[in-house]
């Protein structure tokens, strides 16, 4: 005890009212990966103009429960962190509790791996090759390196999927790929595709899709690190391009309009789409309240995604190895898929798993 751990947070009062955030970014904040072990008290420490400093505890007036993370694992064991909300007397706190522990629960994992597309949807084609199966070679791959590391990684289908499994339309059933990425527990969501060419690109190269809301660091230097060391390009499409191979792309106003058409044609309430909502659905359904999923089941051509409203959510990029019908970028995956997957792994390490 009498350990004091802070980060600095930016507040504002009004009507005896503070509101604090200690960041905007979804992968930003109080970084529970490098927590020591011990039990922790939380309180607010403010710091006004005059100098003068007061104090905070915090309650929990939310409809969400007690949080427990685990770390990613480190030399064969993680942290558990309980994050929950008690009381002393009449003082409401907030309680961090990190404890060791030797293996993770059955149903967490440190990583997922999402393999584009399969059962009857091939996704892009070119020649003999068909984005699914590409999109499974380099995933089963990507998941053994991993695993050879000592990780707990999940993958949203491994080929045993039929044929005749319609996974454009089944990813929100109770056993579709986004309800149980979403259980999986995961840190971190790669979900791997080759593009299509319908802009008749001459020159294909990588694109790393993230989140409008978070810290770009990983999204770009994955993007540097494919290109760097696998022979790619960095992509010359335009639109959405945020930094060198990496893009955000949200729903615009013409995408908001078709989905409230769709929902008035259909007999439903349109969903509260923003032009700050992620497009990719992957990338929103997989993360709760903090991506802005929305999939709740109003739609009946679909299912319900069981945890768009919550509170905690995988971190989730969508990696577009190439273009499939660019025959430079098809030659490299299909030749050297392994090294693309070594160094999504190294990247992984480089920024998910220093030491504690």
């Amino acid at each position: 005890m009498g350990m004091k751990y802070g980060i600095k947070s930016n507040f504002n009062t009004q009507d005896n009212t503070i509101s604090f955030s200690s960041t905007d970014k979804i992968n930003e904040g109080l970084d529970l990966e490098s927590l020591p072990i011990n039990d922790y008290y939380v309180f607010i420490k403010l710091t006004f103009s005059n100098s003068d400093i007061k104090y905070y505890s915090l309650k929990n007036n939310s409809n969400y429960s007690d949080i427990t993370y685990y770390t990613i694992t480190k030399e064969n064991s993680n942290n558990k962190i309980d994050i929950s909300f008690k009381q002393f007397e009449d003082v409401p706190y907030m309680n961090l509790s990190v404890k060791k522990i030797d293996s993770l629960p059955d149903d967490v994992y440190d990583f997922a791996i999402d393999p584009g597309h399969g059962g009857k949807d091939k996704g892009a084609k070119s020649n003999d090759y068909t984005e699914a199966e590409l999109t499974l070679k380099c995933g089963l791959d990507l998941k053994n390196k991993l695993e050879n590391l000592g990780y707990k990684v999940f993958i949203s289908r491994n080929g045993s999927e039929s044929e005749d499994e319609d996974t454009e339309k089944n990813m929100y059933d109770e056993n579709g790929r986004v309800n149980l990425l979403n259980k999986s527990h995961s840190k971190l969501l790669i979900s791997l595709h080759m593009n299509e060419n319908i802009y008749n690109k001459k020159i294909g190269g990588v694109e790393v899709y993230a989140p409008n809301n978070c810290n770009l660091e990983f999204a770009s230097k994955l993007a540097k690190n494919i290109v760097d060391t696998c022979g790619a390009k960095y992509s010359t499409l335009k639109s959405f391009k945020v930094d060198e191979g990496v893009y955000i792309r949200n729903f615009n106003n013409a995408d908001i309009l078709a989905y409230k058409t769709r929902a008035t044609k259909n007999g439903y309430e349109p969903y509260d789409i923003t032009t700050s909502t992620p497009y990719l659905y992957i990338i929103r359904e997989t993360g709760g309240i903090s991506t802005g999923a929305f999939v709740d089941g109003r739609n009946k051509s679909y299912g319900k995604n069981n945890f768009y409203n919550s509170n905690v959510g995988i971190e989730a990029y969508q990696v577009e190895l190439g273009y499939m019908k660019i025959e430079e970028d098809l030659d490299n995956v299909v030749n050297n898929y392994s090294k693309y997957m070594e160094t999504i792994v190294k990247t992984i390490q480089e920024s998910y798993t220093k030491s504690k």
